[in-house]
């Protein structure tokens, strides 16, 4: 989000995955907010900063899936000296 300059609010991200495919993780390197993650519109859960080793099962048919991932500025993370 900082790339795009937007420190605050929702940023859309979407992509396709082809199939069939077994079911594959979810897992965002990075990740510095909390991310929704959808599959086809559908929820399949959240990722957050604060577990970043967390995935999500992504079941891939033979269609494949339009995958989204709802991302919400979080803030500025903030360490205690």
């Amino acid at each position: 989000m900082e790339k795009l300059g937007q420190d605050h609010g929702l940023i859309h991200y979407r992509t396709t995955v082809t199939g069939p495919r077994p079911a594959m993780p979810v897992q965002i390197d990075g990740l510095g907010d909390r991310g929704y993650v959808f599959a086809d519109g559908v929820p399949l859960g959240v990722l957050d900063r604060n577990a970043p080793d967390e995935s999500l099962d992504l079941p891939v048919g033979e269609a494949g899936v339009v995958l989204d991932v709802l991302v919400r500025a979080a803030g500025p993370v903030v360490t205690l000296e």
